[in-house]
């Protein structure tokens, strides 16, 4: 991580302005502080996303002792700082370190070049696989405390390089790239040969008044080499205060692992509707296809009083609330209110493992005090095939800017 900080630090000083040359930078808030030129050409802004959690599974769990359901408990969710900003109008860069692991490691490292060789865009370091709208949706800006089932199937954070481009912007847009496995915290100075190829194409066939009516649809599709042959799966009750309800055994060896996802979210003013699907398959290294494919898919719908959910177009994901009466106003607002519901499924047809699907149900509610003060709460019903349930309740205090 230190050669790769080191680098970071050489380049943004061999690309900024040449010493002397002055630079007019105007303060300003805008989810955040930033300094920003005259026209935009150079910009830096500074931001946190600080999120503590309490919360735990409720007695009336009837799980099975060899499931771990965790016990009550605060914890300190998230705690990340970032630095981003432009240079010269043609290069985006980004930094982020995450405190809540207990060591400081970073989340989020990358050069972006736009217009560059007539593709447009080109992304270098360490950033999200794009693979799916909830999880490169910011942790920030989420309907409910944890991501629905089906991101436990994709790829995390990579080192990699990845093009994109617009085509009839916004309307149509992809993405591709060539990632090596080290992992979700970037702590590490080794660089696995693990390649993997991920590719994503979002279209809005609706797109009216700036976002405010869309219809989204989008495919991802990964082609991974797992890390020495093996491919490993633990799934999380959407939730981190239990620990993981499905662990099957490794499925091994394994040459190459092909993942598919399918994105689909209408969004009107207030309401927002949104579901996904993925499915995994493997190919052993000595087999055909394998016969143990992995499903998951999630339909979530939310209803926004006295805000709305704003549509992100850059990353073809959804974005933070507009929050239409705030605390920061001069009268002193209530802030905005969003009630949502999710349904989510994780399944393992034919796996040698007592429990082949988990079943979620969760209901939620955010009070939006601004848009980057949130508190929120969750309950979710989680059902194992066949072998009891439990009952999840957690609560979120969020700053964030």
């Amino acid at each position: 991580m230190r050669q790769l900080t080191l680098l970071f630090v050489l380049f943004i000083m061999a690309i900024s302005p040449a010493n002397g040359q002055p630079v007019d930078l105007q303060a300003q808030w805008d989810d955040g502080f930033q300094l920003v030129s005259e026209g935009g050409d150079y910009s830096l802004g500074i931001g946190a996303n600080i999120q503590v959690d309490r919360g735990g599974t409720l007695p009336l769990t009837t799980f099975p002792e060899t499931i771990d359901t965790g016990q009550n408990r605060m914890l300190l969710r998230r705690a990340r700082l970032y630095m981003k900003g432009v240079l010269h109008d043609h290069i985006k860069y980004k930094v982020q370190f995450e405190f809540a692991e207990g060591n400081v490691a970073m989340k989020d490292v990358f050069l972006t070049i736009r217009h560059i060789l007539g593709i447009r865009n080109m992304t270098i370091g360490h950033f999200k696989e794009p693979f799916l709208q909830d999880y490169l949706s910011s942790s920030k800006t989420l309907m409910f405390l944890s991501r629905a089932l089906p991101v436990n199937m994709a790829p995390k954070r990579n080192a990699g390089v990845m093009f994109h481009r617009s085509i009839f912007d916004p309307r149509l847009k992809w993405y591709g790239g060539v990632f090596t496995a080290v992992g979700e915290l970037f702590n590490t100075t080794s660089v696995g040969s693990n390649l993997s190829i991920t590719n994503r194409v979002v279209g809005l066939p609706l797109w009216q008044d700036e976002g405010k009516h869309l219809l989204h649809i989008g495919a991802s599709y990964s082609l991974r080499q797992p890390p020495n042959g093996d491919v490993d799966i633990t799934v999380s009750p959407e939730s981190a205060m239990p620990g993981n309800y499905l662990t099957p055994p490794t499925f091994s060896p394994v040459s190459q692992q092909h993942l598919i996802g399918g994105e689909l979210t209408w969004h009107y003013g207030a309401f927002t509707i949104q579901g996904e699907y993925t499915e995994a398959r493997a190919i052993a290294s000595r087999q055909k296809i394998g016969s143990l494919p992995i499903r998951s898919y999630h339909g979530q719908l939310s209803w926004m009083i006295n805000g709305q959910r704003q549509y992100d177009p850059g990353a073809m994901t959804l974005d933070k609330v507009n929050v239409d009466n705030s605390l920061m106003d001069k009268e002193g607002g209530k802030g905005a209110l969003e009630l949502a519901a999710r349904f989510s499924a994780f399944h393992l047809p034919g796996w040698p493992y007592n429990y082949q699907s988990l079943k979620n149900l969760t209901v939620g509610i955010n009070w939006y005090l601004t848009p980057g003060i949130k508190m929120a709460g969750n309950y979710t019903l989680a059902r194992l095939a066949g072998d009891g349930q439990s009952n999840i309740v957690q609560f979120r205090f969020q700053l964030s800017y």
